[in-house]
């Protein structure tokens, strides 16, 4: 018995100074999907357009599965009932990535300077504008002097 293999046509963009990053995911998506895929490389602007003019869209990549015209990236995700994100989307990966490099310094800094990352100390002391003055405690204002362990 002869399992027959699902295929797709992609029409995408590759020239030799871009390469369309949708298409490469188009291409990617339909391979993790099962399907067999006919790459078809629009290699020069004059067939970019020419087949822009053809199937009348705006742009590519273009999948076409059974011979129906599918779309570009999102409309392939559309397609198999996979959720793509809007582009209004509030993302917080990048708040996220910031604090984390952040909290990594820190604890590198904390390294470095104390030779450790968990430390104990039970006497700090800090500097005032007139050099060592005792044991830390906060200001009037509120605000906690600079301690440095003490030696």
């Amino acid at each position: 018995m002869a399992t027959s293999k699902k295929i797709a046509t992609l029409y995408r963009m590759v020239m030799p100074d871009h390469m369309c990053p949708h298409g490469l995911k188009s291409k990617d998506f339909l391979e993790r999907q099962g399907f067999l895929v006919e790459d078809h490389h629009l290699t020069t602007r004059a067939e970019i357009d020419a087949f822009k003019s053809e199937y009348e869209v705006k742009t590519t990549p273009q999948t076409f599965i059974n011979l129906k015209r599918i779309g570009g990236f999102d409309d392939l995700n559309t397609y198999f009932g996979k959720a793509s994100a809007s582009k209004d989307t509030t993302t917080y990966k990048p708040v996220i990535a910031l604090f984390l490099v952040a909290a990594l310094m820190a604890i590198g800094i904390t390294w470095l300077t104390l030779e450790t990352v968990f430390a104990a100390h039970s006497q700090m002391v800090y500097f005032n504008f007139y050099g060592f003055a005792g044991p830390a405690k906060a200001s009037r204002c509120g605000a906690v002097c600079h301690y440095v362990p003490k030696l």
